[in-house]
C-alpha cells in the first residue's frame, strides 16, 4: 500500500461553532503544555541557557505528558484522538529542539501558539463517512451533548473516498487528507539496470542496448564549493587565533542548508528522469546494485570505500522505489559482486580487464566498452530471462557525453539525460562470428577507433 497526502478545502455543513471551539481548545492545551515546559525556565532564557530543563530534569515524553495532563479541562473537552495528537505533536517538537541543541546552542524551543491549532481526525474513530465526501467529525468529548460537526471535502480527482484514512482540518477552512493507494502491477515487458556511482551518478542501461549517462559532477562541484565556504566562516564567538570555543555562525549554517537543498534537488531530478525514461521504453523491472557490502567493506576482506558513506544511495533507492510503484515499475536490488570484473559477453572474470577507470577491455573475446555500462549489462543478465550477453556484445563508439553541469558556482544544474550510444547488437554479433579484430574499419561492426 502506498501512503499519499493531498490538499483539500473543507465546506462546513453544520457545527461551525463546534469546530471553532475545538480549534481554540487545542490551542489552549498546547499553550498549557508550553507554559509548564518552558514558562518556569524563563530566567534561563534571559541568560541564554535553555539547557536547564534538559540536564536537570528528564523529559517525561508522550506518555508522561498524557498522564500529567489527562485531568486538564482542555484535555477533557477535546475528543480522545484530537487530544492525543496534540500531546504527540508537542512531544515531537520538543525532542526536535533537543536534537538541534547539540549542534546549535541558540536553537529556539517550540513557539507559543497564538492562533487556533489544527484538528486531527481518523476515519473509523472520530470521523464517520456519510457518503458523497461528507464526514461526521467528533470534535469534543463524550460528556458534551453537541460535539459533532458535519463537513464536506472538496478534493482533486483520482482519489476514492474509501481510501481516505486521516483528515486534518485547519482553522481557515483548508486541510489535508492521508489516503492509501494500491501500487500498480508491473505491466512492462522489458528490463533495465542502473549502475550507481559518484563521478557518474548513474548509468541506465536497457535490454534493447540503449544507455543513458547521468553525471555526478554537479553534486560534487556543489559540495566542494559550500565546504570551501564553510571552512572560511569564523565561529560566532571567535575572539582570535587559538580560541577553543567554536559555535557555528549563521553564515556557516546557511551554507550547509544550501548544500543540502542543492543535493536534494539533484537527486529528485535524477530519479524522476530515470523513471520517466523507463516508462517510455515499457520497462517492468528496474534493477539496481546493492551497495551495502561495498560501503562497509565486507567484500574480500578489504576496507570499504569511505566516499560512499556520504553519497545519498539510500535516498536514491527510496525515491526510485516509490516513484516506480506509482507507474507500475518494480525496483529491485541485486548483488554487484564481480559485475565490474566480468565480461557480460563471454562471462570471463578478469580484474585486469579494467584497463582504465572508465574503460573495460576483455582480453578473452575482445569486447571494449564503458566500464559502468558493462556493469549495468551484468546486472541485466542476473534479472532478465533472456540475458543480453548471450553471444552478443556492445561497443562504445566514443567516450560518454557528460550531462551539462555548472562548475565552480556551487549550484548544480538540473540533470538532463544524455544518450551515450545506441548499440547495434545484431551487427556486432555478425562481426564476432566473422572473426572481427575490433580494428577492421568495417562500418557494419559498430566499432570506431578512438
Amino acid at each position: 500500500m502506498l501512503t499519499r497526502s493531498a490538499k483539500i478545502t473543507i465546506e462546513v455543513i453544520e457545527g461551525t461553532d463546534i469546530l471553532q471551539r475545538g480549534h481554540e481548545t487545542s490551542r489552549q492545551l498546547w499553550n498549557h503544555l508550553w507554559w509548564c515546559g518552558f514558562g518556569f525556565n524563563r530566567k534561563y532564557q534571559r541568560r541564554g541557557k535553555w539547557l536547564g530543563m534538559k540536564y536537570k530534569e528528564k523529559w517525561p515524553g508522550r506518555f508522561g505528558l498524557d498522564k500529567a495532563f489527562r485531568d486538564h479541562w482542555a484535555a477533557q473537552e477535546l475528543s480522545d484522538r484530537c487530544y492525543s495528537t496534540t500531546i504527540q505533536e508537542f512531544d515531537i517538537a520538543v525532542r526536535s529542539w533537543f536534537a538541534n541543541l547539540k549542534s546549535n546552542p541558540k536553537a529556539r524551543p517550540p513557539r507559543y501558539c497564538k492562533d487556533g491549532r489544527q484538528l486531527f481526525f481518523e476515519v473509523g474513530r472520530n470521523a464517520k463517512p456519510l457518503g458523497n465526501w461528507q464526514y461526521r467529525l467528533t470534535v469534543l468529548g463524550g460528556h458534551i451533548e453537541n460535539r459533532h460537526a458535519v463537513v464536506k471535502l472538496h478534493i482533486g480527482p483520482g482519489i476514492k473516498m474509501k481510501d481516505v484514512k486521516i483528515i486534518r482540518v485547519q482553522p481557515d477552512g483548508s486541510g489535508t487528507v492521508v489516503y492509501y493507494q494500491e501500487p500498480k502491477a508491473p505491466t512492462g515487458s522489458h528490463v533495465a539496470a542502473l549502475d550507481l556511482g559518484i563521478n557518474n551518478l548513474g548509468l541506465l542501461a536497457f535490454d534493447s542496448g540503449e544507455s543513458i549517462l547521468y553525471s555526478g559532477r554537479g553534486i560534487l562541484s556543489s559540495d566542494r564549493y559550500y565546504h570551501k565556504r564553510e571552512a572560511q566562516c569564523k565561529p560566532s564567538n571567535w575572539q582570535g587565533k587559538g580560541d577553543a570555543q567554536s559555535k557555528q555562525s549563521k553564515r556557516k549554517v546557511a551554507y550547509q542548508v544550501k548544500a543540502g537543498n542543492t543535493r536534494r534537488l539533484a537527486v529528485h531530478n535524477f530519479t524522476r528522469s530515470v523513471i520517466d525514461e523507463c516508462v517510455k521504453r515499457n520497462v517492468g523491472i528496474l534493477a539496481t546494485g546493492d551497495l551495502k557490502h561495498v560501503r562497509v567493506g565486507k567484500d574480500h576482506g578489504k576496507a570499504g570505500n569511505q566516499k560512499l558513506h556520504a553519497w545519498p544511495f539510500a535516498e536514491i533507492l527510496r525515491q526510485l522505489t516509490y516513484k516506480g510503484e506509482e507507474v507500475g515499475i518494480n525496483v529491485i536490488t541485486v548483488s554487484e559482486a564481480y559485475t565490474s570484473q566480468t565480461c557480460h559477453v563471454c562471462g570471463t572474470i578478469d580484474k585486469s580487464s579494467r584497463v582504465h577507470r572508465g574503460l573495460y577491455a576483455c582480453k578473452h573475446c575482445g569486447t571494449i566498452l564503458n566500464a559502468d555500462l558493462n556493469g549495468a549489462f551484468n546486472i541485466i543478465n542476473k534479472v532478465s530471462p533472456v540475458p543480453i550477453g548471450a553471444g552478443v556484445g556492445a561497443i562504445l563508439p566514443g567516450s560518454p557525453s557528460p550531462t551539462d553541469t555548472t562548475l565552480g558556482t556551487g549550484e548544480a544544474s538540473q540533470i538532463h539525460p544524455t544518450f551515450v550510444a545506441k548499440f547495434d547488437l545484431q551487427n556486432w554479433a555478425i562481426a564476432m562470428q566473422d572473426g572481427c579484430n575490433m580494428d577492421c574499419g568495417n562500418a557494419g561492426c559498430g566499432y570506431k577507433q578512438r
